[in-house]
Order: C-alpha cells, then sequence, then structure tokens
C-alpha cells in the first residue's frame, strides 16, 4: 500500500482496476488483442463509447471521499506535514480557490 499526498494506490486499486478492464475489453487476457490495434472493437465505433461510458464515472473507492486539490490529496497532506510540495504557492491558491469557490 502507498499512501501519500500525491498517490494513493494499494490492493484495492489493482482490483478494481481489473474489474474496469475486464468490463471494457469483454474479458482480456493475455491472448487479447493488443491495446494498440485500433482495429479492437473497445476502440472504433460504439466501443469508443461504451468504454467512455464506464470509465467516465469511475473513482476508486479509496480515495472517493479524499479532497483532491491541486495534485495531491489534502487529508494525505495533512498526516504527512514533512511531505514536501513541488510548488507550494500554485498550491496555496488553489486551495484558496476551492474554499472561495467550492472543490474543483
Amino acid at each position: 500500500e502507498t499512501c501519500t499526498p500525491e498517490l494513493v494506490w494499494g490492493e484495492v486499486n489493482r482490483c478494481e482496476l481489473a474489474a474496469v478492464i475486464k468490463e471494457v475489453f469483454h474479458d482480456i487476457n493475455v491472448t487479447s488483442p493488443k491495446v494498440s490495434d485500433r482495429s479492437y472493437a473497445p476502440w472504433s465505433g460504439d466501443g469508443v463509447h461504451t468504454a467512455q461510458r464506464i470509465t467516465r464515472d469511475f473513482v476508486f473507492s479509496n480515495v472517493k471521499d479524499l479532497t483532491f486539490v491541486g495534485g495531491v490529496y489534502v487529508e494525505a497532506l495533512n498526516a504527512q506535514p514533512s511531505f514536501v510540495v513541488d510548488d507550494p504557492g500554485g498550491l496555496l491558491g488553489k486551495l484558496l480557490d476551492v474554499v472561495a469557490h467550492g472543490v474543483e
């Protein structure tokens, strides 16, 4: 499990991602066509719309309740105050914008 202000990733993410891939690619396995194969159904015609519909509202369950602003999970940042933010001024500006106008 990895939980930093910039990345929350673990077994739950792997399982949920595998489920989405399976749904989008219809039981994908090692013998399935390559993703780069543009003739494969999900990448043409209605397949594109199916993939967009399935993935449009997808959110990993372990981050759905976390506040994500300026590329960081605010709760994880609060839990790790020594974490070095790449652009603290930019993050502060985005946080103030969220306070003033609502979550991005």
